[in-house]
């Protein structure tokens, strides 16, 4: 189909929940599957401090086993995760006025547990079905499946999203840098494909760390950061890891660096010394790109870290601002970006691409039920 001549404006919600494990945003947008028509209502929720501690305990039972033991455990989680994404649905149309019926489709991306493509293996835990049931509307999930079977890496996937919001604005080249449970850069020129990857660790360690720490769930503004001192020996050895000297294209699982940790740094510093690994390791990724941007627009929930921008503004030389600085909207693009992709998808237009994911061809994705 080319993609030059459709004209059907579709209402989509995208649902994401992030590597970070915290919760789980809802946006809707109108789009044509090429452009950006309107910004829509949007809403979050925050899963139980059970909820988190159950999806990574399933998340670390993949790592060790591939799930062979829990299967009763995870088909449980993904009908829970269904109902709680279409209650934030529901929830979201009621408080916003919006008919249901009105919705044309929604792109669900579940709670990713595993991400191993040399292993042909993401798992994404959620029952699309009983969204489906909940609200009435098309539901495309599974969307990295095919990237995947198709050589890529099946990650990240907002990069053709990223390229229609970067149309709002005439600077180029700029980064799209994602700070989540990891992070991801998105490099868009206006002559070229989108070059994107996984840089490294984002929010994972440093929320891992915090709750063993601190009994609390993450790092707020950075603030024990800002009060360690940065074990430079650790940043080192941590950055010493393969992965940093891979060229691109390269994504993570968000327990892939845990046998890095182990460390002779403690408390704060330990916080200070991981939030710097994070900040060290997206600067890093400039060497991939074939020129120096002119702007860095930094979202995800990784944006309200002030130690970590504090560190990008002072380490990248060049522009960096925060999302709402481009009247973008930080905590949702993400989840913009599945309800994009989600109309893509209907309309058999590409999702990935050899720059972002590696895969084969320019191909697309998601299963449409």
């Amino acid at each position: 189909m080319n993609e030059n001549i459709n004209l059907k404006k579709f209402v989509s919600i995208g649902l994401m929940s992030g590597t970070s494990m915290d919760g789980i945003d809802a946006a809707l947008i109108v789009t044509d599957g090429l452009k950006i028509i309107e910004f829509g209502p949007t809403k979050s929720i925050e899963y139980s401090d059970k909820l988190k501690y159950d999806l990574k305990s399933i998340s670390n039972e993949y790592k060790s086993t591939n799930g062979k033991h829990i299967q009763s455990e995870v088909n449980a989680m993904g009908n829970h995760l269904g109902e709680i994404n279409a209650k934030l649905i529901l929830d979201l149309l009621k408080e916003a006025n919006f008919n249901t019926s009105k919705v044309d489709v929604i792109g669900y991306h579940g709670q990713t547990v595993i991400h191993k493509p040399h292993q042909r293996v993401s798992i994404q835990l959620g029952n699309p079905y009983i969204i489906k049931e909940a609200v009435g509307s098309k539901v495309v999930y599974n969307f990295r499946n095919n990237d995947i079977i198709n050589g890529g890496e099946g990650a990240p996937l907002t990069p053709i999203y990223h390229k229609a919001l970067s149309n709002l604005s005439a600077i180029y080249p700029k980064v799209f840098l994602n700070i989540g449970g990891v992070c991801n850069v998105t490099y868009i020129d206006e002559a070229m494909d989108p070059i994107a990857f996984d840089t490294g660790p984002g929010n994972a360690l440093i929320d891992d760390n915090m709750i063993k720490l601190y009994a609390k769930d993450y790092d707020k503004s950075g603030e024990v950061a800002a009060i360690g001192i940065v074990n430079n020996s650790f940043v080192k050895k941590f950055l010493s890891n393969n992965y940093f000297r891979s060229p691109p294209p390269k994504s993570l699982d968000r327990n892939h660096f845990d046998m890095d940790i182990d460390f002779p740094v403690k408390n704060a510093d330990l916080i200070a010394s991981l939030t710097q690994v994070t900040i060290e390791s997206i600067c890093l990724s400039k060497a991939y790109f074939p020129k120096n941007p002119k702007l860095w627009i930094v979202c995800g929930g990784g944006r309200n870290n002030k130690t970590i921008i504090k560190g990008l503004q002072k380490n990248i030389y060049e522009q960096v601002v925060l999302a709402e600085e481009v009247n973008l909207r930080g905590q949702y693009i993400e989840a913009e970006a599945f309800a994009f992709l989600a109309v893509r998808s209907l309309l058999g237009y590409n999702i990935s691409y050899p720059s972002t994911t590696g895969v084969n061809q320019p191909t697309t994705g998601g299963e449409i039920i």
